[in-house]
């Protein structure tokens, strides 16, 4: 094979996700002009796109997910029962999971079940919650 196809076999699924996310953060934005209105004051630590969604962190107010097919964000955090833990600083999504990085360590929620038991793995040093 030669260098400048292996090359492109190597760039091109990751333009590929830049296109995807790009595309898909465009949608939101001539979907809902109200997405800087939403988020206004909130500190973000770290934004995703899985396709079907685009998941935020934040410093302070847990985890924003908007839904393309609803047009609409949905909060995780503690103010609303829904997340035991505010503070988060990455993100990260597959196919059925959230893996979510905070000071108190990783936190994994099924995205089917985001209220539901999440997996804990704690920081060196913290004990178990959740």
């Amino acid at each position: 094979m030669k260098a400048s196809c292996k090359t492109y076999l190597y760039f091109f699924p990751k333009f590929l996700f830049i296109a995807v996310f790009i595309f898909n953060y465009s949608e939101v934005i001539s979907q809902n002009n109200n997405i800087v209105k939403y988020l206004d004051g909130i500190k973000i630590t770290d934004i995703k796109s899985d396709v079907k969604d685009i998941w935020v962190t934040t410093e302070g107010d847990g985890v924003f997910r908007y839904v393309f097919w609803k047009k609409k964000w949905i909060n995780f955090s503690s103010a609303n029962k829904r997340l035991k833990q505010d503070f988060f600083y990455c993100i990260e999504t597959s196919k059925r999971f959230i893996w979510a990085g905070s000071t108190n360590g990783l936190y994994i929620y099924n995205k089917k079940n985001i209220n539901g038991k999440e997996k804990h793995f704690p920081k060196e040093g913290n004990s178990a919650i959740g």
